[in-house]
This record gives structure tokens, sequence and C-alpha cells, in this order.
């Protein structure tokens, strides 16, 4: 055709075409790009052709999309561990900026153990932002008291482990963190 008197000439018989069919790539109801079929052997494309690349086409921006939104959905999640951490500040002033220490230092431990798996690294990332979540059932006065606890507070205080296990186990994507908020004060040695 007289329009496609614009595009450059082929530089050779590897760039030309016998047939060909286009279809436009639409993602997020915006268009991407352009899905290009050509050279089907035994003859040119048929209608049928075009409903099945028109087809592929929706299902690939389905996949990117449905892709997109659970990364959103991933970045929601990890903003409320944000907000977690930042309450547990609120609420314990002495954890200003220890667990982000802790979270940096479990991390780095992650990697040093060779834990390559992103999961391993995400869980002790997250595991040391909340592995003090569960402060926000203990009572302020234990908290914050000056000087030693009473035995009954020291116990009171240990909760809080359990605490912030029950509150994060109940969120899937934070659901390996629970164990890791339950277990941060105990030794190797289980003591």
């Amino acid at each position: 055709p007289a329009e496609w008197a614009r595009f450059p000439a082929p530089d050779g018989p590897g760039e030309t075409f016998a047939n060909c069919l286009a279809a436009p790539a639409v993602l997020l109801q915006r268009f991407n790009g352009v899905v290009i079929l050509a050279d089907k052997p035994g003859g040119g494309f048929d209608s049928d052709d075009a409903d099945l690349v028109m087809s592929v086409g929706d299902s690939g921006g389905v996949a990117v999309e449905n892709r997109l939104l659970q990364d959103e959905l991933m970045r929601a999640y990890f903003a409320v561990v944000g907000v977690l951490a930042d309450a547990i500040e609120v609420k314990d002033p002495y954890t200003k900026g220890h667990c982000e220490m802790v979270a940096r230092l479990s991390r780095r431990t992650a990697a040093r153990l060779a834990a390559d798996d992103d999961t391993l690294r995400s869980i002790a990332l997250y595991g040391g932002l909340l592995h003090d979540i569960g402060k926000i059932g203990v009572s302020d006065g234990g908290l914050n008291k000056p000087g030693r606890l009473t035995p009954e507070e020291w116990v009171l205080m240990q909760s809080h482990v359990r605490i912030g296990r029950d509150l994060l186990a109940h969120v899937p994507a934070l659901a390996g963190v629970s164990a890791v908020v339950m277990h941060h004060h105990e030794r190797y040695d289980g003591g």
C-alpha cells in the first residue's frame, strides 16, 4: 500500500515477510505496543488467526495487570509493616531506632548465612522490624518503669513475644515473620 512508502525498505531478505498480522498490546487500558506475527506457513492470516492473536494479547495483558496489582498489594502490606514498626516506637521510646538496627543486622546475618532466598531475607528484615510488636499489648507502666521490674512484671513483659506472634499470624504475608517474633528472645540452646 501507498502508506508503507514512508517506512524504510528492508536491508535484506531476512527482513521481508510473505504475510503478517499485527495486534495492539494494551495493558491497564493503555496502548503499550504491537504484537506482530509474520510468515505464516501455507498462506495468509485469516479472521480466526486475528481472533487468536487478540485473545493471546488480552490474556497477556491480564497477566501483566494482575502482576502489577499483586506488586501493589505487597507494597501496601509492607507499608503497614512500617506503620506497625512506628507504632512500636511510639509505645516504647526505648525502641527508637532499635527495630531498624535489628532489621539491618538480621538481614545482614541472613545474607552472611547464605540465605539467598529473598523470602528468607524478607523474613529476617521484617522480623527485625516487628520483633517487638507485641509490646503494643504490654502496659505502659511495665514498659516505661524506671528501675528493675518485679518478677510479676517481668513475666508480663515476656508475654510480648506471644502477643506479637498472635498479631502477625493473622496476616498472610507476615505469617513466616510471626515465628521470628515468637522466638526472638530465645537462646540458641532454647533457653
